[in-house]
């Protein structure tokens, strides 16, 4: 499976607006910088494998769920 980086920003941007969240609340919650996030949610860079796994867990997500679009609500 090819990761996309558009699709994965868009599913992020999706996943924080249903859980009512923001670019901040997902840095602080991971430790990392807004301009990190913003990056992930504009196609622009990926997250690592363990950002991918801390906001699967914070946000009670699947990993199915945040990299493919398909919300499970």
């Amino acid at each position: 499976m090819e990761f996309d980086m558009y699709r994965f920003g868009s599913n992020l941007d999706t996943i924080l607006r249903y859980k009512g969240r923001t670019q901040k609340d997902l840095a602080k919650a991971i430790g990392g910088s807004e301009a990190m996030v913003s990056k992930w949610m504009h196609g622009v860079s990926l997250p690592s494998t363990k950002s991918i796994l801390k906001i699967s867990y914070i946000y009670d997500i699947s990993i199915d769920e945040l990299m493919e679009g398909v919300l499970v609500v």
